[in-house]
């Protein structure tokens, strides 16, 4: 993975800023519709959509309700393995619920559902582990690409 100098790094940001306008656009439609704003003029022109708003509801709904579960199973049928593996699995539910991630997760939902995109941003702030919901209006991909798996890098700010 090759990334470019600062200076070529500052151009690639601005122009996926650019580039990324035609989704910005359909998100903040996606939004004013959810928010019970069914009658826009944007672009001289009138949308409508009634049923949006119920199905989103819904299947938020759905998707909320199936949180992920975590299990680390031990590698051998030794004590030492399978205490090492309780140890691993209760730091595992520490860390949910410690950084409340049961939260993020909704949020992150609800970015997926309204605009199809949303990161997660995972790092050690000095003192512990913490995660952070990056909406995709923050999102800054490779300039050019259409697709995530495709980028030599990915920002955000």
């Amino acid at each position: 993975m090759k990334i470019p100098d600062a200076g070529k790094l500052s151009d690639q940001i601005e122009q996926c800023r650019s580039d990324r306008q035609k989704y910005a656009r359909a998100w903040d439609l996606s939004l004013l519709f959810l928010q019970g704003k069914q009658h826009v003029k944007y672009d001289k022109m009138q949308v409508t959509i009634n049923l949006i708003v119920n199905i989103y509801r819904n299947v938020q709904a759905r998707m909320t309700l199936a949180y992920p579960s975590c299990t680390v199973l031990p590698a051998t049928e030794s004590n030492e393995d399978i205490i090492k593996a309780k140890s691993c699995e209760y730091a595992l539910r520490y860390y949910w619920n410690n950084d409340k991630m049961k939260r993020k997760l909704v949020d992150s939902i609800r970015w997926l559902l309204t605009c199809g995109n949303v990161g997660l941003h995972t790092k050690y702030n000095g003192e512990k582990v913490t995660t952070e919901v990056v909406s995709p209006y923050d999102l800054y991909f490779e300039p050019g690409l259409d697709d995530p798996d495709q980028c030599n890098w990915i920002a955000y700010g």
